[in-house]
């Protein structure tokens, strides 16, 4: 390998942007690298929330479309009575799959946290959402870090003698979600 000196003024290649790179990776220290906040339950967690987001989105796609498609097309269906069980039996599968999903979701969260679940509001969907949000000990440092996290903080705008304060738009928008759904 050639040292970063000889590198220079010779342009920008690919060759030389990964020689830059190992250089820069050789000189980190194994201390300075982030841990990984990841173990076998947050993922399961992590990954039965993925799933739940999609067959959610799924389930609301087909009632919708049945919805829209009763009214607007000569089905023979009356539109004044409810659809029967031919015509919602795709939306009554993917609702029993989301019904299985959050029990799977409260068994996990009973082993890591049933006093979460205890709490007034706390569902298991939304227990898993705080759960996997909050990842590890240590990442919450402080009572403040929490709601910098959630999103629920506010952030000052002050400018001279104005003192104020605005909504805090950024952080994990899903576990802004879920503290909603709670205090709610």
């Amino acid at each position: 390998m050639q040292p970063r000196g000889d590198l220079r003024g010779k342009g920008k290649t690919d060759a030389l942007d990964a020689v830059r790179i190992a250089w820069s990776v050789l000189r980190l220290y194994t201390g300075s690298l982030r841990v990984p906040g990841a173990d076998g339950t947050r993922n399961a967690m992590r990954i039965l929330l993925i799933a739940r987001k999609m067959l959610t989105r799924e389930c609301t796609a087909a009632t919708n479309a049945l919805t829209a498609l009763v009214p607007s097309e000569d089905l023979g269906i009356d539109a004044r009575k409810a659809l029967g069980i031919d015509q919602v039996r795709q939306v009554l599968d993917l609702r029993t799959q989301s019904k299985a999903n959050e029990r799977q979701l409260r068994d996990i969260v009973l082993q890591v946290a049933p006093d979460l679940l205890a709490m007034l509001g706390v569902a298991p969907v939304t227990a898993a959402v705080v759960i996997v949000a909050w990842s590890r000990r240590g990442r919450v440092r402080s009572e403040a870090a929490f709601p910098a996290l959630a999103g629920t903080c506010p952030i000052p705008v002050s400018s001279g003698n104005t003192k104020r304060h605005r909504l805090n738009r950024g952080g994990d928008r899903r576990l802004n979600g879920a503290i909603h759904t709670i205090a709610t």
